[in-house]
């Protein structure tokens, strides 16, 4: 995935660029800024524990701070708009608690118009960095505010604090469980493994992991490692073979069960697709 830095100013309070992706599979993870995505072409799908979501060229999605997520995408070409929640500090009471909600796309009437006032502005604050006039991070700044209070003002809901507490303890616990996965992801290793490397009891932390993830650590397992044969796949040329087991697939025929299910090819196929 290639990055370009549309705005990264301190003084404007959030990061905006454009990503321009040949295909990429992005693992479970979380982020403390509020996230925007918007399609300019393409499509990509945004997986949640309990649902995914489908975005194509021309629409955009909305991604709460904290929220697991996965993202699998085909060549596509977005904008990406990253609020941190600190944005809010000081302009709305209790900002933590937030959390924002939009009509899905297609919705007509009232939500449906509010859907397109917020594709303007992402619209006007992609034309002011582009042409960059006298002044452009004033306006982009107005843009981004007025983009917000129409977040906070249609979209939010407030989560119940001692909930909101809660998942931020699991999210510190599953962090450290995580990154002990990625660590070790190509190595054969069992769910009986990480556990006492961790210290805990392999029940507890199947338990846990499920419930804030909504896979089992052998699936997310095995979401790391396609995850790496998928990028690896459309952004080179080794064998195939090559790629599985340098990312911990040493049961072959699984992997590519698995990779199949996934993103709806084999792997041969999958890279003659992206490559016509």
């Amino acid at each position: 995935m290639r990055h370009e830095i549309i705005l990264q100013d301190p003084a404007a309070g959030a990061h905006f660029f454009h990503s321009r992706s040949g295909g990429n599979s992005v693992t479970p993870h979380w982020h403390h800024s509020l996230e925007i995505l918007y399609l300019r072409a393409g499509s990509l799908r945004v997986e949640y524990p309990d649902h995914c979501e489908t975005v194509e060229a021309g629409e955009f999605t909305l991604i709460n701070s904290c929220t697991v997520h996965a993202v699998v995408s085909r060549p596509n070409d977005a904008l990406v708009l990253q609020i941190p929640i600190e944005l809010f500090e000081g302009q709305v009471e209790n900002y933590e608690l937030l959390m924002f909600t939009l009509p899905p796309p297609g919705t007509e009437g009232e939500g449906g118009i509010k859907r397109e006032v917020i594709r303007e502005l992402l619209d006007q604050m992609l034309d002011l960095c582009d042409e960059r006039p006298e002044g452009y991070l004033l306006a982009f700044k107005s843009l981004l505010y007025r983009l917000l209070y129409l977040l906070v003002r249609d979209f939010s809901v407030r989560k119940v604090r001692g909930e909101y507490e809660h998942s931020l303890r699991h999210l510190d616990r599953l962090q450290q469980m995580i990154g002990c996965i990625e660590a070790n992801y190509n190595r054969r290793i069992r769910v009986r493994d990480i556990a006492e490397m961790l210290g805990y009891s392999e029940d507890y932390l199947s338990r846990i992991f499920r419930k804030q993830m909504g896979i089992g650590i052998v699936d997310y397992l095995y979401e790391i490692r396609l995850g790496h044969v998928y990028n690896d796949l459309l952004t080179s040329d080794r064998p195939v073979g090559e790629i599985f087991e340098q990312h911990g697939c040493f049961n072959r025929k699984l992997a590519v069960r698995l990779f199949r299910q996934r993103y709806g090819a084999a792997p041969g196929e999958l890279r003659r697709q992206t490559r016509r």
